[in-house]
């Protein structure tokens, strides 16, 4: 049996034999694009996955996309990566599956920026079904362009992702943020919130317990969902510097369907 990074054997070593719900997590991954369940140590992955598709503006449809999936890889008796909850399937009515060529709706320069993440080793994150061995020029025995899969191991994604500062007046690059991420783009929301005086927190751009709290108690001045993470409702009232609410006025949050905070 082959342990050759992404192979069958590789997968049950470094993410457990599949379908195990008790590690399954379903979580807001890229802002306006709904929840996926995955694995609770591959949600930091997916996020950077949705931040290279959003600035691209390229939209997973959440009725056409999923991830976490108990059942055997297609044509075999192993668990697929869906049932490790490591592999991401989007929009695939677009993207189809084929035996004979390459059908997606995907822009060919953000295919190839999403296959470029890679952890501070070096490791790419992802492989992309349309391409398996990212070799245009070679021939494939299948073309799933729906399909990303993690193919770096939970303490690698640990220790890789980093959130990039962003432009505040481009909303497609606002990044999804909560516990456990860091970098720049965490550098700024801290520092946003302390402008706020609601809660201060310390800005050394790792989303902690302190960072959190602070968060909460931000979007509670604000009458948001406190949830803890910062989404589209949560930057729009920072970036706009919405004022604290008093408790006789309307709140802003309005639920008509999924939204985030």
């Amino acid at each position: 049996m082959t342990t050759t990074r992404g192979s069958s054997a590789w997968r049950a070593a470094h993410w457990g034999p599949g379908c195990i719900s008790s590690v399954i997590r379903s979580t807001y991954w890229i802002i306006s694009s709904g929840k996926i369940q995955c694995h609770q140590d591959a949600v930091s992955a997916f996020r950077a996955l949705g931040r290279v598709m959003r600035s691209h503006s390229y939209h997973p449809r959440r009725d056409v996309t999923g991830c976490y999936n108990c059942r055997p890889i297609t044509g075999g008796t192993a668990p697929s990566a869906h049932a490790q909850g490591i592999a991401l399937d989007v929009n695939w009515d677009t993207n189809p599956y084929r035996l004979d060529k390459v059908v997606t709706d995907m822009p060919r320069d953000m295919i190839q920026e999403a296959l470029a993440l890679k952890t501070i080793e070096g490791v790419p994150l992802f492989r992309w079904g349309g391409d398996w061995d990212n070799r245009p020029e070679t021939r494939n025995s299948n073309y799933d362009a729906m399909h990303w899969e993690i193919i770096a191991s939970p303490d690698e994604i640990r220790r890789m992702i980093l959130v990039p500062d962003f432009d505040e007046s481009k909303q497609n690059m606002w990044p999804l943020l909560t516990v456990g991420e860091r970098g720049p783009g965490v550098k700024k929301l801290q520092n946003m919130l302390n402008e706020t005086f609601v809660h201060p927190t310390y800005v050394d751009g790792e989303f902690g317990p302190m960072t959190e709290a602070a968060v909460r108690d931000y979007q509670t001045s604000r009458k948001l969902p406190s949830d803890g993470v910062v989404g589209l409702g949560t930057w729009t009232a920072l970036i706009t510097k919405q004022p604290q609410l008093k408790d006789t006025d309307p709140s802003p949050h309005k639920m008509r369907g999924q939204t985030q905070g």
